[in-house]
C-alpha cells in the first residue's frame, strides 16, 4: 500500500470514527461537493477532503486551527476563492480532529 492510500484511509476511517460518535446528537452523513460530509439540521459542518478533514468553525476555533501544521482555509474549487468559515486540517493532526468536530458541530448547531 502506498503512503497516501494509508493517509486516505486513515482519514476515512476517523470520519466514520467521528459519524459514528455523533450519530445520537442528530448527525446525518451526507454529500458535499460529491465528498463525504457530516450534518446537523441539514447543514454541513465537516467533510472528508482527500487525506484531510474539513470543518465549519467560528472565527476564535477557525484561528485556533489555523495554528496547526498545514492548515488553511478551504479552497475546495482551487480557484483562490476559500470558504470563509472552512478549515482543512491535513493528515497529521488527527490529534485535533476530533476536537474540531465537536466545536463545528457546536457552531452549526447554534447558527442555523
Amino acid at each position: 500500500m502506498q503512503k497516501n492510500d494509508s493517509q486516505l484511509l486513515s482519514a476515512e476511517s476517523e470520519f466514520q470514527s467521528i459519524a459514528d460518535g455523533l450519530a445520537d446528537r442528530e448527525v446525518t452523513q451526507g454529500a458535499m461537493f460529491g465528498k463525504k460530509g457530516l450534518m446537523v439540521k441539514r447543514k454541513a459542518f465537516l467533510c472528508l477532503f482527500g487525506s484531510s478533514l474539513v470543518f465549519k468553525l467560528n472565527p476564535e476555533d477557525r484561528h485556533e486551527a489555523l495554528t496547526a501544521p498545514g492548515a488553511e482555509n478551504w479552497d475546495p474549487s482551487g480557484k483562490h476563492r476559500p470558504m470563509k468559515e472552512w478549515i482543512v486540517l491535513p493528515e497529521g493532526n488527527e490529534a485535533l480532529w476530533q476536537s474540531m468536530a465537536g466545536k463545528a458541530l457546536k457552531f452549526v448547531s447554534e447558527n442555523n
